[in-house]
């Protein structure tokens, strides 16, 4: 593996279940949660884990990510 898909793993791992909300997915549908209703009922949780990660990762100072290249950033994102 490269230096960089080490360092996804590490993200990936660090972000499963990130600002999780104590519910399930088709709670979340079946209740028209906001989180559901902004992913359109697909994959509602696993795509608000990784887009809160990201969001919050990319306004820490300093952090990794801000560093890579475009191409690089897409291929971790």
């Amino acid at each position: 593996m490269s230096d960089l898909e080490v360092m996804c793993c590490y993200v990936a791992a660090a972000g499963h279940d990130y600002k999780h909300p104590g519910y399930n997915n088709i709670y979340c549908i079946n209740t028209r949660n906001e989180i559901a209703t902004f992913y359109n009922d697909r994959s509602v949780l696993e795509n608000y884990h990784v887009s809160t990660l990201f969001k919050d990762i990319l306004n820490l100072d300093g952090s990794i990510l801000n560093s890579l290249s475009r191409s690089d950033f897409s291929q971790c994102r």
